[in-house]
């Protein structure tokens, strides 16, 4: 399949399409979040195989999230669906079908997610080690934790970084802090 006949298949099946580098991403959007899919597909001679790379987020935590990191991510995920919710295959239907089916099931998974569970997932304290630190401390601002930030915000100020991703800064901390108290403008 080309990448002109999976867009066509893709917005054909209700998705929009947003260029990025790397591939088409799509967002499907749901009421107060969003599914994301980065798919990619095979074709193996006796079957299709479509792997969705999905994701569900809201548009709030992608704003917070592009604030704190000073970049534009637009469509973030919150909670990221594991490879056996996300890979589908039929050696009986066509693309559109596969597609048109793999869609429904995860639009159904997508309105399943607790998104304060996933937050609270995100928000988890290991996660502040892991090269994915900007998500963790999005989360920590949707769900209000001062402590933590403030925790983080003496760490850094005193050159202990034990626990934390080396990456993470005291911008990125002080920015976050400021959104949870209100003083950003800039979402």
């Amino acid at each position: 399949m080309k990448k002109s006949e999976l867009l066509e298949t893709m917005t054909g099946h209700g998705w929009n399409a947003i260029k990025m580098n790397g591939g088409p991403l799509f967002k499907y959007p749901l009421e107060e979040r969003f599914l994301i899919s980065l798919p990619r597909v095979a074709d193996t001679g006796d079957k299709l195989i479509f792997y969705s790379g999905s994701g569900v987020g809201f548009e709030l935590f992608s704003q917070v999230l592009s604030s704190i990191a000073g970049r534009s991510f637009s469509l973030s995920a919150v909670e990221d669906f594991p490879l056996r919710l996300s890979r589908f295959e039929t050696a009986d239907k066509s693309w559109s079908e596969l597609i048109g089916d793999s869609s429904e099931s995860l639009i159904a998974l997508a309105r399943q997610v607790d998104l304060t569970t996933a937050l609270q997932n995100r928000a988890q304290t290991e996660k502040a080690s892991l090269p994915t630190f900007s998500l963790h401390l999005a989360s920590l601002v949707m769900l209000g934790d001062l402590d933590r930030l403030n925790g983080y915000r003496e760490k850094l100020q005193s050159g202990d970084k034990a626990g934390l991703h080396s990456l993470m800064t005291l911008t990125a901390v002080d920015k976050a802090l400021e959104i949870v108290r209100g003083g950003s403008a800039s979402i």
